[in-house]
């Protein structure tokens, strides 16, 4: 029974995204428009680190080259983020924003962006002060995910449903940074 709730849903997504007037070429495979949440195009929490300072023990130099970082992806997604809320189509319960193929470049151009902010983040920050952002980072998501447990926080689901999607967010808040993955990544 779960397992048909959960195709039904999925289904139900994948419909709500497409119209049926879609246009499709054969050779162009699947035409399937890309959905996303605004979350999914804010940048690395950048910020978040140079609030630290003290605690990772950042020089005055990194302390302008995160800055720097910061204000580079920010300046290059600018233009690109309101592209994409200008001409996308916001979902049904307005959370979302159903990405069409002509805006996939912008899209792609904010996620490498991203990427590359977040790498440029890796290359400043010393292996000893990458392991601290890292345990900084996965304490502040240990506090959050026990305030949700405790009711301090958003209403946690009960489904299997709901905790899955709880983990699936939490790992992705967690994987931020390329640094705290493999040998860095803060072990629970």
């Amino acid at each position: 029974m779960m397992r048909r709730s959960f195709a039904l849903i999925c289904l139900g997504l994948a419909v709500s995204g497409c119209s049926a007037s879609t246009p499709r070429n054969a050779g162009d495979g699947p035409n399937m428009p890309t959905m996303i949440t605004p979350l999914m195009l804010e940048p690395p929490p950048i910020y978040s680190i140079l609030g630290f300072r003290d605690k990772i023990q950042l020089t005055s130099a990194q302390i302008t080259s995160l800055d720097s970082i910061a204000t580079w992806v920010h300046d290059q997604n600018v233009p690109l983020i309101q592209e994409l809320r200008e001409k996308a189509t916001p979902t049904r319960n307005q959370v979302g924003m159903v990405i069409p193929d002509e805006l996939r470049p912008a899209l792609d151009s904010v996620r490498t962006n991203n990427r590359a902010a977040a790498a440029a983040v890796g290359k400043v920050l010393t292996p000893p002060q990458q392991q601290s952002a890292c345990q900084i980072f996965e304490e502040q998501a240990q506090e959050r995910d026990g305030d949700r447990n405790r009711g301090n926080g958003p209403r946690r689901r009960t489904s299997r449903l709901g905790s899955e999607a709880d983990s699936i967010l939490a790992s992705a808040r967690r994987s931020v940074w390329p640094f705290c993955r493999g040998d860095n990544a803060v072990k629970r």
